[in-house]
């Protein structure tokens, strides 16, 4: 009865529904249903009945609901009554697919978090920091010394106490800083095959071809403005390597720009640039490779000459580190080649002084290699005054030159490479062309196919195994008493011996009495 009383009721109302969405107030009727509250029609049908809705709520449901205590449906007049919120929705392209919404700013959640200050400590912190204030003065008026510190202490004091008073700044906030761009340059070093190095840096025109053709191939990749001044190319040849640096210009982050390097494309770019040139190969048989090893970024300006300046820098930098290192290998080659004099031919006065076997000393002396007589330590052979000379110690300290004999030229790294020598007569300086000065290893080889017969009577110490007959001979130099060894030769030996002695290496105290072993060399310190 109720339900169709209601629809009765909405039938009427709609009817006379001019406005879909105005306010519709059913009429009451006596010990029926009544609602408490005002309902706004929608203008929609369902199942020939209007929606209505206080939140959603339908026409049958609010009838078949029950009444509220209290209240009724009435006119609350044009615009007076309760409004309900509708939403509606709209397309707004790709992306509103429900991926975003509105969220509190930082600044919001700050606020949020900050708690209120307290209105009345304000005034009662003010107060207490003049009192304070005054105690400190009186102090330092008193004890003028300990009244600074104690006034300064009471300051701290007092503001370190009055901050719990203030907002505290939220740990969620972050200070908002600007990232410094990264400026440099970076360096990226290649290693390449089948290029004649030797052929490149020997020929300055050759040279400068292979520099502009890695520059232009670096600048045609790297792009962000670099041009051809930009960029500086230091060659290797003994390690096969190439140094390519560059500069970007000022605005390039140069840490972004490392980051973003593809050691394979800039390979095949440098590839390129060497080919289209050409003549750079060290085979015709085979192509020109490049592999990118790293790059690292390095500190310079980036205007354009100081940039230009910081490169040639950089070159020459590594050119000197590059002589450094060919003196040093030359050096120590030549100390290997002369750890040994042999001085002999003299036949005056000085015969006794300057006749026989000097070793290579450990440090140089004015540069040179400095040898002492062996068993005669006040006798040198000491380069002085652009000449070499066989002195003493005295001379040598002094660095005066004079002594028994000299080099008449000063040409040659070694006393070996002297052709004509001056000998102290007594009285005067007699040139002699019988004097013989030549360099050697600390040991010779006395024979290559030997072994000892009386190996039992002269072995000095335990057999060894060494890697070769030099490092065996630096046993022997260093073993005290020792005065030649044996080595077994292992290519020699190939298919004749067991393999567990090869390498063998064994010292001799005594002259060794030979035999003929086809695996073994004997060996001798230079005397």
């Amino acid at each position: 009865a109720a339900a169709a009383a209601a629809g009765a009721m909405w039938g009427t109302s709609k009817a006379s529904n001019s406005d879909p969405y105005k306010t519709v107030v059913p009429p009451g009727a006596s010990g029926g249903p009544s609602l408490g509250t005002v309902i706004l029609a929608t203008g929609e049908d369902a199942n020939g009945q209007p929606l209505v809705s206080p939140r959603g709520t339908s026409t049958r449901d609010l009838f078949l609901s029950g009444t509220h205590e209290g209240k009724r449906m009435a006119h609350a007049g044009h615009g007076n009554g309760d409004y309900v919120q509708v939403t509606t929705f709209r397309y707004v392209g790709k992306g509103g697919n429900g991926n975003f919404n509105m969220v509190p700013t930082e600044r919001d959640e700050v606020q949020e978090q900050q708690p209120c200050c307290c209105p009345g400590c304000l005034p009662a912190c003010c107060i207490a920091l003049c009192v304070l204030l005054f105690l400190a003065g009186i102090a330092w008026v008193v004890w003028p010394e300990e009244g600074v510190a104690a006034m300064e202490q009471t300051v701290k004091d007092t503001f370190a106490r009055s901050s719990i008073f203030l907002p505290k700044q939220s740990s969620s906030t972050t200070a908002t800083t600007t990232m410094a761009i990264g400026i440099g340059g970076i360096d990226v070093t290649m290693r390449m095959g089948n290029i004649d190095f030797a052929k490149v840096v020997s020929h300055p025109n050759l040279l400068d071809s292979f520099d502009s053709a890695v520059k232009e191939a670096v600048t045609f990749y790297a792009g962000h403005g670099i041009t051809v001044d930009r960029v500086g190319v230091t060659v290797t040849p003994e390690t096969q390597k190439v140094h390519a640096d560059m500069v970007p210009p000022c605005g390039v982050d140069v840490v972004k720009m490392e980051a973003a390097l593809n050691f394979t494309s800039l390979s095949r770019s440098v590839v390129a640039n060497l080919n289209t040139v050409g003549g750079f190969e060290a085979s015709q048989d085979a192509p020109m490779t490049v592999r990118i090893l790293n790059s690292q970024s390095f500190s310079a300006p980036c205007n354009t000459p100081a940039a230009t300046k910081a490169l040639t820098a950089r070159k020459d930098l590594r050119e000197a580190a590059r002589a450094d290192r060919q003196a040093k290998a030359h050096s120590a080659e030549l100390s290997e080649s002369c750890e040994v004099l042999i001085v002999k031919g003299a036949d005056g006065p000085s015969a006794k002084q300057v006749n026989g076997v000097y070793s290579l000393q450990d440090i140089k002396f004015n540069d040179r290699l400095l040898f002492q007589k062996r068993y005669t330590p006040d006798v040198w052979v000491a380069f002085m005054r652009g000449r070499w000379y066989v002195t003493d110690t005295q001379r040598k300290n002094d660095n005066s030159g004079g002594g028994w004999l000299y080099s008449v030229e000063s040409k040659g790294e070694t006393p070996a490479q002297v052709e004509q020598w001056s000998e102290w007569n007594g009285d005067r300086w007699d040139a002699k062309s019988s004097i013989s000065v030549t360099c050697s290893k600390s040991f010779l080889l006395r024979t290559s196919n030997a072994w000892c017969q009386n190996w039992r009577h002269i072995k000095l110490g335990e057999e060894t195994r060494e890697q070769s007959a030099e490092v065996c001979g630096r046993r022997c130099k260093a073993a005290h008493g020792c005065i030649g060894f044996n080595y077994v030769d292992s290519d020699a030996c190939e298919g004749h011996l067991d393999p567990t002695k090869r390498g063998t290496c064994t010292l001799w105290k005594g002259p060794c009495v030979g035999e003929h072993h086809s695996c073994k060399a004997d060996y001798m310190l230079a005397t």
